[in-house]
């Protein structure tokens, strides 16, 4: 069990660490709105889409390597144990989907930004709505992993 905490805990980093790349390119429109109005060279820097691609693709690894530590845990008959890693499994399985999708579409806008590839405004609608979809299944998701992990601390 306290292996399974741990990966609960390092996957939670993962998505804090996520969310923060997350914005950094979508900004709160407020910013983006900033942006536009007050086109002062130097005090909006650039977004680095190929950073921003290779720090998730570090976090999409992370995750394989959070899955196929949950998967070796030990099996336990308990029934809090086993629902947590059902839930952690199937978490970590959205997230780093979700993951792979913005950092596709971070490679192809960081091509386009260096102009080595065109990405198409409709490519990048349907891009986008992809990696939507797949942003909101993650709290669906995360719903029953939060309730594992409050029932198997109540329990202890």
């Amino acid at each position: 069990m306290p292996d399974l905490l741990f990966l609960a805990h390092a996957t939670y980093t993962i998505l804090d660490e996520y969310v923060r790349i997350h914005d950094e390119m979508w900004a709160s429109p407020l910013r983006r709105n900033l942006r536009h109005l007050l086109p002062i060279p130097g005090f909006f820097a650039p977004i680095n889409f190929a950073t921003e691609a290779e720090n998730l693709a570090v976090l999409r690894h992370a995750l394989s390597v959070i899955r196929t530590e949950a998967e070796a845990a030990p099996k336990t008959a308990e029934s809090d144990s086993a629902t947590l890693l059902v839930a952690l499994v199937a978490y970590v399985d959205a997230l780093a989907e979700t993951i792979q999708l913005l950092e596709s579409i971070a490679q192809r806008l960081a091509a386009k930004a260096a102009h080595t590839h065109a990405f198409k405004w409709s490519d990048y609608r349907r891009a986008l709505a992809t990696y939507e979809e797949s942003r909101m299944r993650c709290p669906t998701l995360g719903l029953p992993l939060n309730n594992a992990l409050e029932t198997l601390r109540n329990s202890a």
